[in-house]
């Protein structure tokens, strides 16, 4: 259907902005949508401790959808219709999607599902707000019996459906092993889909185009199981100009939403990065800017496209962390080189900070494990290949040997700027004391013969040992002065 068929207010939104790429039945849900709201239900597996930038896409959608229930002023005694529901799998997650991977993926335990699902939790109220539909469908999957599912579901569930999907059929191709757990697995998230129809009056539901077969598999059990009419609509995955996956920094790390895994700071730099060709569809997507500026930033060139990607950036990270943490990333990188970063105070107290994991004047440390550390690179191997192609720096030196280890001197004013490219900063510190176990530090080293020196530093004869306790995050003053205690046998003195 083209966009101007659409009778739904919402649809022709979603459409616009470039959110349908797939659905079961679009003229039919228009129809429905026009005549009232229609209310969806997006999953999200509890295997991680954030949502990745990718999940962004059906929480905005997610996002327009509820904007629209509110505004159509749709009411149930008395509260506003939840036209989104959030699906919790922990019982899913206990199983796995399948992937290409040769063997099942590795079981989560109960303690860290449940860890996940408050990062997860965090991520969704930032995007959709807290007032919404929450399930986890172990409610009603653990609940069932083995016999229930076989003379109930598994009656309606098509087979060959479910081994033509092509991650199993890749997998029976290349006879790689596969357990009936993985097989289950889409016919679990169908059950899910036919809980909520039944249950709930969900009728519509999203997520990404890998989810596809998922989706039919629970429009199709909906149907046979219920005789309710659903609906299933897909939505593009976050892939570059090539249709390759994006979702990594320049040293390879995952992009979380979280912004206590992915900062504010490298999460504007990711949208600030994007390739020139994605911004105007990262803007519909991503923004909440009227279509038109879209369509204007969007055909930007030269210097103008650089523009339009800091509008992107400071938008998407504005609905992800908060106005106030979009603003201040973008300030930060205004000092785009590293020199400009030393030499600016505000931008410098913006940069992501981690502390030096270890002392580097007593224990060693290579450029490449402090690279890891800081989130500069994935793995060791990703740091050695940043530095090869010249793209890693410390304090403004560019470095290509990163097996080297750390140096204490490395530690300017403190700390040291390490950076890939000319955009990613982070700064590393070199052990700064808190004040509020400064006082405990200095009467331990005093009392051991030891003097203490300014930026809460101690020395014993010849050996400079500092120590980071707000890094190493130490919880009260009797771990402070163990550690101290510690560091003082280590060093003989």
């Amino acid at each position: 259907m083209h966009i101007d068929e659409l009778r739904s207010p919402l649809l022709r939104v979603l459409l616009e902005r470039g959110f349908v790429k797939d659905c079961t039945d679009l003229a039919g849900l228009d129809r429905e949508m026009a005549s009232g709201v229609v209310p969806a239900y997006v999953g999200f597996d509890l295997t991680a401790p954030s949502l990745h930038v990718g999940s962004g896409i059906p929480l905005m959608a997610a996002r327009h959808m509820r904007r629209a229930a509110v505004e159509a002023g749709q009411h149930t005694m008395g509260a506003a219709v939840d036209a989104v529901h959030i699906l919790f799998g922990d019982a899913t997650t206990r199983v796995g999607d399948p992937s290409d991977k040769n063997g099942a993926r590795p079981i989560i335990g109960p303690e860290e599902i449940q860890r996940n699902l408050v990062g997860i939790r965090r991520c969704i109220d930032r995007f959709v707000g807290e007032a919404m539909g929450e399930h986890m469908n172990s409610t009603w999957l653990d609940r069932l019996s083995f016999m229930d599912f076989l003379t109930g579901p598994a009656r309606e569930i098509s087979l060959n459906r479910l081994v033509a999907t092509d991650v199993v059929s890749r997998r029976l191709d290349n006879q790689l092993p596969m357990t009936l757990m993985e097989l289950i697995y889409q016919a679990m998230q169908a059950m899910d889909f036919a809980h909520l129809a039944r249950s709930r009056g969900v009728r519509l539901q999203i997520g990404g185009s890998d989810q596809w077969s998922n989706i039919i598999a629970g429009v199709d059990l909906a149907r046979r199981m219920h005789d309710i009419p659903v609906f299933g609509m897909t939505m593009p995955l976050l892939t570059d100009a090539e249709g390759r996956k994006m979702g990594k920094t320049a040293g390879g790390a995952t992009v979380w939403l979280d912004p206590s895994r992915t900062s504010s700071f490298d999460l504007w730099q990711f949208w600030r990065n994007v390739p020139d060709a994605k911004v105007g569809e990262f803007l519909g997507l991503f923004t909440e800017l009227p279509m038109d500026e879209v369509r204007m930033w969007g055909a930007s060139e030269g210097a103008a496209i650089n523009e339009a990607k800091a509008i992107l950036a400071t938008e998407a990270v504005a609905i992800a962390h908060g106005r106030e943490a979009a603003e201040q990333a973008a300030d930060a990188a205004k000092a785009s080189s590293t020199r400009g970063v030393m030499d600016d105070a505000a931008a410098l107290a913006s940069l992501p900070t981690v502390g030096c994991p270890v002392n580097p004047d007593t224990t060693l440390i290579t450029v490449a494990e402090a690279m890891v550390h800081a989130g500069i690179a994935e793995s060791k191997a990703a740091a050695r290949r940043l530095a090869a192609q010249g793209g890693f720096r410390i304090n403004g030196v560019r470095i290509e040997h990163v097996d080297l280890p750390i140096e204490e001197r490395d530690f300017a004013d403190g700390h040291m700027i390490l950076s890939a490219g000319r955009r990613k900063h982070v700064r590393m510190t070199a052990w700064p004391l808190g004040p509020s176990l400064r006082a405990v530090s200095a009467r331990i080293v005093e009392e051991n013969g030891g003097t203490f020196g300014v930026m809460g530093s101690w020395d014993w004869g010849d050996t400079g040992l500092v120590e980071d306790d707000i890094a190493r995050g130490l919880p009260d003053r009797a771990t402070a002065e163990e550690r101290l205690k510690r560091v003082r046998t280590v060093s003989g003195k």
